[in-house]
């Protein structure tokens, strides 16, 4: 985002909260509006309930990160809201969960937690709401723990979505792709700058990681996108 954005976003702030308030009302008479504490994994975790009709199917959103939570995404799925339950949960370590509990209070933060606190989030989401299975949704580093909920427990999922799905990589060929991809688009300082930093992508550093992720978004149109590319 240009510097002028930026300033045009700071000066228009309240504006778009006003406006966002406005767009995520929900009036409708069998609607759920819903957000608290609940005890996952031993500790009080963040779960937001939305939906227009609470005998629509039920959708589970795994935020990507780690610690990376969509409610700031929210005014974008609204219109999921007209045709699903959508559920948002800051996990451990994240947004209001971690508001809650600190750094002292999370415990020990790993994939495999993460994954069995999400199994009762699910089984906590279909006492609450009735429903014998819900829909789940992974983004991200989210689309991880996604896949390993599904493993665990595919009888609590009607279906999985992995969107910018995550796996591991030992033939490092997102990094092959993404050399090809630079080079597609011309932009010859990326392949050199990808080149250097070498296809073994577990000697990266976090900021090689980053470099390498503006690199694509600036230089690869319609790049696939965490939350819009399901919209």
């Amino acid at each position: 985002m240009s510097q002028t954005n930026i300033l045009k976003e700071i000066v228009l702030r309240k504006r778009n909260q006003r406006k966002n308030a406005k767009e995520l009302q929900i009036t409708t008479a069998n609607s759920i509006v819903e957000g608290g504490y609940v005890k996952i994994g031993g500790i009080d975790q963040w779960i937001t309930i939305r939906g227009e009709n609470r005998n629509h199917p039920v959708l589970l959103l795994i935020h990507g990160g780690p610690a990376s939570t969509y409610s700031i995404f929210s005014p974008l799925l609204r219109s999921w809201e007209k045709h699903f339950i959508v559920v948002q949960w800051d996990q451990r370590g994240a947004g209001t969960t971690f508001g809650k509990n600190g750094k002292d209070g999370s415990g020990a933060i790993t994939f495999e937690r993460l994954a069995k606190d999400g199994i009762e989030v699910a089984e906590y989401l279909r006492g609450k709401l009735g429903h014998q299975k819900i829909i789940l949704i992974g983004s991200s580093a989210g689309s991880l723990i996604g896949i390993m909920m599904a493993k665990l427990r595919p009888d609590l999922f009607y279906a999985y979505v992995g969107t910018d799905q995550n796996s591991p990589d030992s033939q490092n060929l997102l990094y092959t792709v993404s050399v090809n991809a630079l080079r597609e688009a011309g932009n010859t300082k990326g392949v050199q700058l990808l080149e250097k930093m070498g296809p073994n992508q577990s000697q990266w550093s976090r900021k090689d990681f980053d470099k390498r992720n503006r690199l694509l978004v600036k230089a690869i149109k319609d790049v696939p996108n965490m939350i819009t590319d399901l919209i």
